[in-house]
């Protein structure tokens, strides 16, 4: 029986197809993240022990902790938080 991996079959696209990049790179800490702040990514996978692969706008991909994306808020969402 194949196991399936959480976030696989169409994590982060939307219905018509398009990569929806809803995450945005938070971490500043090492040297080689530092220019990566703030720019637009999308969460592939998650993995056990908190781990994700994340892509970049660019394709670069990068497998890092959990801790370093946030959720960017879209402007319904923003609206009923307020």
């Amino acid at each position: 029986m194949a196991r399936r991996v959480r976030g696989e079959g169409g994590a982060g696209v939307s219905d018509r197809g398009a990569a929806v990049f809803d995450h945005v790179w938070y971490w500043r800490t090492r040297p080689t993240d530092s220019p990566r702040k703030g720019q637009r990514c999308r969460v592939l996978v998650r993995g056990r022990m908190n781990n994700v692969l994340v892509e970049f706008v660019d394709g670069y991909r990068v497998v890092t902790c959990r801790y370093a994306v946030r959720r960017v808020l879209r402007a319904d969402e923003e609206a009923s938080a307020a």
